[in-house]
């Protein structure tokens, strides 16, 4: 490990290793994700869901002892940067990522400097629930690039990933050679270390550039298909999620290609749920969601036929979509990666982007071709049971956002609070379904009309004079 110095005069920023846990991970976000270090699942505690938790438990002791003896990338050797007019910050090298000759350890400092100061010529920060992006324009490169942090003031994210972001996009570049026809397309990492303000992550920009001469700020903004896909996107991003049930995840994670992947995600939302602070829990009994317990019962008797996994993106909600030339995406964003039943990665999307009826049916019936029989036996009978887990889902997380006013700024947390009242009905349905089948230990009482009604999220207070 080295520290690249360029004319900053101060204390060495961070020190040790580049992405330590301590940047991104430390303190009360160990739920949170998004840093790029190699790490397993934490294990919750609760007193509830003794079984089901236990299965998470134990997958989450697998991956981490995988993330313990995962191989590392051999040391780079690369030359300290000079110091020059833009290169006032000193930063640390995280060398599982070697720099790329094309994209030099000048570039990164000039990078990390534009975003820092925010430059407004040349830089366009955007918000997300985990993260701060600055899209940073580099003239002397003649490029873009994403300046990615861990933004643990913006959000408590409940949800957990099984990988490392840098690791998961490594292993679909191994793949895929660069320019393959059916490779997924996805940012590459071209830097990874830790300055002053932490942990960074350097990505690739994703989306059409103007001609250098006419790039500003307001044109360095991804273009997401936020009212829905068009036919020939749909299409592209089937294409996409077979071709990553292609990518050989064997060595980011020994337990890939476990069965119990359903016991897994049943157990994951009795979990989030148990971890949802008290006020969010009353507000659940409050609006007719059942608590922890109450869930693992409701959730204990449901199955699914067991398929090959594969790599799941975990997030594919249409700000996590680029829009490219051609009618082609791009998905960025892969904190949430981890490896399951590819069914439930294209039911998660349509559960969290909208679709006419016409395109959904053409984008579960593409699916069903486009992977081979052993990634699609028994989907029309089990896709309605990851709707199901997916709205119930939504209604405690929106919720949570909601009563602690949580990531409030990022656009799809804004738009899911504003439709909040519709989630929580879906919710209900399915409860009602869920209760209604075979196991169900009581049935399920629909709340009071007046509980329908989505919460109000929290007013900031005034400024003081």
């Amino acid at each position: 490990m080295r520290t690249v110095r360029s004319g900053w005069q101060g204390k060495e920023p961070g020190g040790g290793e580049g992405g330590g846990r301590e940047g991104a991970h430390g303190g009360t976000h160990g739920a949170s994700h998004g840093s790029y270090e190699p790490h397993g699942l934490r294990a919750a505690h609760h007193g509830t869901a003794p079984r089901l938790h236990a299965i998470a438990c134990g997958v989450a002791h697998a991956a981490g002892a995988q993330a313990a003896g995962a191989h590392v990338a051999g040391p780079g050797r690369h030359r300290p940067v000079p110091p020059t007019p833009t290169s006032r910050f000193g930063w640390t090298p995280d060398e599982r990522v070697p720099l790329a000759p094309e994209f030099p350890a000048a570039a990164v400092t000039e990078a990390l400097a534009a975003a820092r100061t925010a430059d407004p010529a040349r830089v366009r920060v955007l918000s997300g629930t985990a993260h701060r992006n600055a899209v940073v324009w580099l003239p002397a490169w003649q490029r873009a690039v994403v300046v990615r942090r861990f933004a643990p003031a913006v959000a408590v994210r409940r949800e957990r990933g099984f990988y490392s972001e840098h690791s998961v996009l490594e292993a679909i570049r191994t793949t895929y050679e660069d320019g393959a026809p059916d490779a997924p397309r996805v940012p590459r990492v071209l830097a990874l270390g830790r300055d002053a303000l932490g942990s960074f992550s350097l990505h690739t920009y994703e989306g059409p550039l103007p001609a250098p001469a006419r790039v500003t700020p307001e044109r360095l903004t991804p273009r997401h298909p936020v009212n829905g896909l068009r036919v020939r996107e749909a299409d592209a991003l089937v294409d996409q999620l077979a071709a990553l049930t292609r990518v050989d995840c064997a060595h980011l994670e020994p337990a890939a290609g476990r069965p119990e992947f359903f016991a897994w995600l049943r157990a994951e939302l009795v979990r989030l749920v148990a971890s949802l602070p008290a006020p969010v829990l009353a507000r659940a009994t409050a609006s007719g969601l059942p608590g922890p317990a109450g869930l693992e019962a409701l959730l204990a008797p449901l199955t699914v036929t067991h398929r090959t996994p594969g790599l799941l993106h975990g997030d594919l909600n249409p700000w996590n979509l680029v829009r490219l030339p051609g009618d082609d995406l791009a998905l960025i964003d892969w904190e949430l990666a981890l490896t399951g039943d590819p069914l439930h990665e294209l039911v998660r999307h349509l559960h969290l982007a909208p679709a006419r009826p016409s395109l959904r049916k053409r984008m579960l019936e593409r699916w069903s071709r486009a992977l081979p029989p052993d990634r699609t036996a028994g989907w029309k009978r089990d896709a309605p049971v990851y709707a199901h887990i997916e709205r119930l889902r939504s209604a405690y997380l929106d919720l949570d956002r909601i009563v602690t006013g949580s990531a409030l700024d990022a656009p799809n947390v804004a738009r899911a609070v504003r439709r909040y009242g519709r989630t929580l009905a879906a919710a209900h349905a399915s409860l009602a379904a869920l209760a209604e089948g075979p196991g169900a230990p009581t049935p399920y009482v629909a709340p009071a009309p007046h509980a329908l009604a989505a919460p109000r999220p929290p007013v900031a207070p005034a400024p003081s004079a």
